[in-house]
Parts: structure tokens; C-alpha cells; sequence
């Protein structure tokens, strides 16, 4: 019978490297990060130079603006001395109807349209036309219109108080 030969083997040893394998394909990318807190705020920056003054504009007739002669000529004809006259009754109007008189003493027919409050209790025809669109409180009175800013000079506009009821 043979004998048996043994060869001694040692596990901790290497051998040869072998020739570098072929690089792997890559990754896919990870998700992003959360963004980071904002900064500190930075110091204020110097103030600029103020600017040069601009020009003054042209004066205004009667406080009115001056950009306009030719606008500032036209309203200089109303508001002036306008709705002083006192109430009156001419031909038959009809209720609410506002006229126009070349009268600052008298209209020609109701009351001067000067904003004034009237009671509803004495004037509910009228107060059923106006309602409160020029003021009141709509409970105990309302208010005509004031038309004393529009009204040609010495001229009053009048609103028919006391007349036929429109149709």
C-alpha cells in the first residue's frame, strides 16, 4: 500500500494578483438635501444723494390748478354767489324737477337746492323721489341736493318741492 503523502497547506497567504476587472456601471443619484436656514441679514447700506428740486408749477387762479387757462376760465364762472335765494313758487312744476333762475333773491319755483334737510313727515311725495341719495337719515329726514358749486355766478338752481307728481 502507498503511503500516504501529505502536503502542507497554509491558509493565510496570497497569491498573484490578478489583472484589474472592468469598471461597474454607475449609480443612480440620491436624493437632495433640505436647504439650510437663511443667513443673518447684512448691515444697512448708506442713503443716496438727495435729487435736485423739481420745478414750481404755474400758479393757480383762485386756488383752482393752473394747468388749464382755458378750464380755469370756464369754472371761475360758477359758485359764486349762488343759491342765496329764498323759496318760492312760480308756474306748476313737477315734484323733484330742478330749474335753473338768473334770480339770487327768489326761485322760480321751490326751494333753493342748497343741501338742506327737509322732515319726510311733510314731504314724503318727494322724500318717495329722493330718498336719501343727497343725505338724511332717512328716518326723520332727507336732504335736497346742493347744487351751489355748479350753479352758474349769481344764479340759483331750485328743486321743485311742491308740484305735480311725475308720472
Amino acid at each position: 500500500m502507498p503511503a500516504h503523502v501529505e502536503t502542507a497547506i497554509s491558509w493565510n497567504q496570497h497569491g498573484q494578483s490578478g489583472a484589474p476587472g472592468k469598471d461597474g456601471i454607475n449609480g443612480t443619484n440620491g436624493i437632495n438635501g433640505l436647504d439650510g436656514k437663511d443667513g443673518l441679514a447684512g448691515i444697512d447700506g448708506t442713503n443716496g444723494t438727495n435729487g435736485t428740486n423739481g420745478t414750481n408749477g404755474v400758479d393757480g387762479k383762485d386756488g383752482l390748478p393752473g394747468a388749464d387757462p382755458t378750464a380755469d376760465a370756464f369754472v371761475s364762472h360758477f359758485g359764486t354767489n349762488t343759491g342765496n335765494a329764498t323759496a318760492a313758487n312760480g308756474a306748476p312744476c313737477t315734484l323733484g324737477e330742478i330749474l335753473l333762475s338768473a334770480s339770487t333773491v327768489v326761485t322760480v319755483g321751490g326751494d333753493p337746492a342748497n343741501g338742506q334737510l327737509f322732515p319726510i313727515n311733510l314731504n314724503q311725495a318727494l322724500f318717495s323721489l329722493l330718498g336719501t341719495t343727497y343725505s338724511g337719515n332717512g328716518v326723520t329726514n332727507f336732504a335736497l341736493p346742493d347744487l351751489r358749486a355748479v350753479a352758474p355766478n349769481n344764479m340759483t338752481y331750485s328743486i321743485c318741492t311742491l308740484g305735480v307728481y311725475p308720472a
